[in-house]
């Protein structure tokens, strides 16, 4: 199906395969639904392809397809306009899958030091089991990563994704009052962080629910 703007655009465009996303009133049933954004879209109903009831609101999810975007014409001679779908369940698998085929290759490089992805996977690996073994933290706990962009920071992120953590990426220029909000907010159980700003966790440490500091 294509997807055409009407008024909002000067011409029509067709827009990329995927899927659409759209919250109405529940009191609506899906035909009206979709006439009530009709000003927007043009919609077929028949290639509606979910409904998902909530107490107050229905989700609709509508597939469409792309053809072409502007922008496809400065792609250089073999890129694809489009990945397609990734076959893997989770960020590690997909990074393990890198790591088998790309193990001896730089996987990234900062201020003058590199590692590689075999590397990269070693050392996560060995964080993730110091995250669960020696911290004692359980799948779906809340650790902070608060660091700029060094070789550190893909070690702990992927460690911890393969702990079966949620990370929660902190801005390592946040004041001590932002630290906190966002701490107590996301309630982290645990936080990675540059000594160069420690100094700002020390003003909140006791106000703030994670038990260790890494």
């Amino acid at each position: 199906m294509k997807v055409r703007s009407l008024p909002l655009q000067q011409s029509p465009l067709d827009i990329r395969e995927g899927f659409l996303f759209g919250l109405v009133p529940s009191p609506f049933s899906m035909a009206n639904s979709l006439k009530a954004f009709h000003n927007v879209y043009t919609l077929k109903t028949n290639d509606c392809l979910e409904q998902l009831f909530l107490p107050n609101w229905v989700l609709f999810q509508i597939h469409v397809t792309m053809n072409s975007f502007p922008w496809y014409n400065s792609y250089s001679d073999g890129i694809p306009p489009q990945l397609g779908l990734l076959n893997f369940s989770s960020l590690p698998e997909l990074f393990e899958d890198a790591c088998r085929k790309f193990g001896d290759r730089i996987a990234f490089e900062n201020l003058g030091g590199k590692i590689t992805y075999s590397e990269v996977d070693r050392l996560s690996t060995h964080f993730a089991s110091y995250l669960q073994k020696e911290l004692g933290l359980n799948k779906g706990d809340r650790i902070a990563i608060q660091m700029p962009n060094l070789l550190q920071f893909p070690i702990a992120m992927i460690g911890s994704l393969k702990a079966g953590l949620i990370v929660v990426n902190t801005n390592p220029l946040y004041t001590p009052r932002e630290m906190e909000h966002q701490f107590k907010d996301a309630g982290i159980s645990a936080i990675v962080i540059v000594s160069n700003f420690a100094h700002n966790l020390e003003q909140i440490r006791d106000r703030i629910p994670a038990k260790h500091i890494i």
